[in-house]
């Protein structure tokens, strides 16, 4: 829940960020379309560091740490080539949060016996309350703090997976890593 709705302070509100701080049409499609391309890129480098439950809650924690730092800054950037540089950090790092988490869901919900389905709807949730929310901060507070909204929530997300406790290994874990 909590990642979903720091997410959605974020990505929906980026397009209108970027308006707002003067972007032209071109350079909000380069920014917009280097999202999807590092989202790619970024599953695919975490989907090869990703084997086991302890080590992506760890990866789950450094993901939402390294999304706080970005989105901390992110709302004061106004420069293009520093607006680049900052999309592609957090879109790398955003999508494979996701990715890892819904691992992770469904990796404690198999060995607690219950459906994944379920616990995946307090995610969309999340982000069903975060973008209403949004909107309504965005005519209160400048999207600056929006985002900072949005990073502390990210450091409370990182906090929770860094804190969370492994269950055991499945047997077919076990001997996925014991063929490493």
């Amino acid at each position: 829940f909590i990642l979903y709705f720091a997410d959605a302070l974020v990505s929906p509100f980026l397009a209108l960020f970027f308006l707002e701080i003067g972007i032209t049409g071109t350079k909000q499609g380069i920014l917009l379309a280097l999202i999807p391309l590092s989202n790619l890129l970024g599953n695919l480098l975490y989907g090869k560091l990703s084997f086991n439950l302890k080590r992506n809650l760890r990866l789950a924690s450094l993901l939402c740490f390294i999304q706080l730092i970005v989105m901390s800054f992110y709302g004061f950037l106004t420069n293009f080539g520093f607006l680049i540089v900052f999309t592609i950090i957090f879109s790398l790092h955003n999508s494979p949060s996701f990715s890892l988490t819904d691992g992770i869901g469904c990796k404690y919900n198999d060995l607690e016996h219950k459906k994944y389905a379920i616990t995946r709807m307090f995610g969309s949730l999340g982000y069903l309350v975060s973008v209403f929310v949004g909107g309504i901060l965005i005519d209160f507070i400048d999207y600056k703090y929006v985002f900072l909204i949005a990073s502390l929530l990210f450091a409370f997300a990182g906090i929770i997976f860094f804190f969370m406790e492994p269950k055991e290994e499945t047997v077919l874990e076990k001997k996925k890593i014991s063929y490493k």
